[in-house]
């Protein structure tokens, strides 16, 4: 599985243009809620036996998403937050960057139909959306939306299906994480045997009791691919699952990529939810991002999935 983390500048077209920015001062926290920013170091000693049936609980997991997701749509909410530039400084004689005064960041909301689909002959699972508002902006009606949608899913039309989801980044702030969603394949069964897992901790989500497991990449060609504004870069994938007991069902998967470039220590992380709906099947109910330069919060997604439906 090849995850995508795509942040490129939004183009300023369209109704992106004419979209209200709205302002704030709000200071975020410097990490997701659940875990600290950095993973400590991974010394595997030898197979846990708390985790001895992890790999294949979290490999069928997997499967039953690759199976079922494309079966299914809901309703998508996109709140983005990206810092202004002139909330920035460069620290003189350094070359990291610093706050300057009180950090400003525009807002922006995203409202979609959003599903999984494949184009072609690829096996290869994408998101997709069709827009319906962008800050309050009405792009299409919820009806003919929903029509359109679900015909270019269930006809496979890929020129259709591609025109519909070209609309959604252009609209974005400067930079959207994309294809998250389906995190979970990055533990398929050909591709497990590239990871290797700790235990961390047990751990309650509500009134669900979890195991956390800590996971690091050692090898394989599952990896971040970030398109940061045209460059393209490629990290390994480390991060924490939370399983539930005792099936082993992952309900959260986080990750962290990070590199130095020009100076500046750059990070990205990610957490994923999961839930199983009515039918059986895994879906993800909301979707975190955020980018970190210096250590400094510069940009956040807060992607939120409700009433998933049956595509048919």
């Amino acid at each position: 599985m090849r995850v995508v983390l795509l942040l490129a500048a939004a183009a300023t077209v369209g109704h992106s243009q004419t979209a209200p920015i709205h302002n704030s001062t709000y200071t975020p926290e410097n990490t997701l809620k659940t875990r600290p920013a950095d993973p400590a170091p991974i010394k595997m000693t030898g197979q846990d036996a708390r985790l001895t049936g992890t790999a294949p609980h979290l490999t069928a997991a997997a499967e039953r998403f690759s199976q079922t997701a494309q079966q299914y749509i809901c309703h998508e909410t996109l709140r983005q937050r990206v810092l202004r530039p002139r909330s920035m400084r460069k620290v003189k004689g350094e070359g990291t960057l610093a706050l300057a005064g009180v950090p400003e960041y525009d807002y922006r909301e995203i409202n979609s139909y959003y599903a999984f689909t494949t184009f072609g002959k690829s096996p290869q699972i994408h998101e997709i959306r069709q827009l319906l508002t962008v800050d309050k902006e009405v792009i299409e009606k919820d009806f003919e939306a929903r029509r359109l949608f679900r015909n270019a899913l269930l006809t496979r039309d890929d020129d259709l299906k591609g025109k519909i989801g070209g609309q959604f980044e252009p609209e974005a702030l400067n930079g959207v994480a994309i294809d998250l969603g389906q995190i979970i394949l990055s533990f398929a069964e050909h591709s497990i045997a590239h990871f290797t897992f700790s235990f961390d901790r047990e751990e309650s989500i509500g009134s669900v009791q979890t195991m956390v497991v800590r996971y690091t990449q050692n090898s394989g060609s599952e990896a971040v691919h970030i398109d940061d504004r045209g460059k393209k870069q490629t990290s390994q994938l480390s991060g924490w699952l939370w399983l539930r007991l005792p099936e082993d069902v992952p309900l959260r998967i986080t990750m962290i990529s990070s590199r130095n470039e020009k100076q500046h220590g750059i990070r990205d992380e990610a957490e994923v939810d999961y839930a199983e709906n009515s039918d059986g099947a895994l879906l993800p109910s909301s979707v975190l991002h955020r980018r970190y330069e210096d250590d400094i919060l510069v940009a956040e997604d807060d992607f939120r999935y409700t009433g998933w439906e049956s595509l048919k």
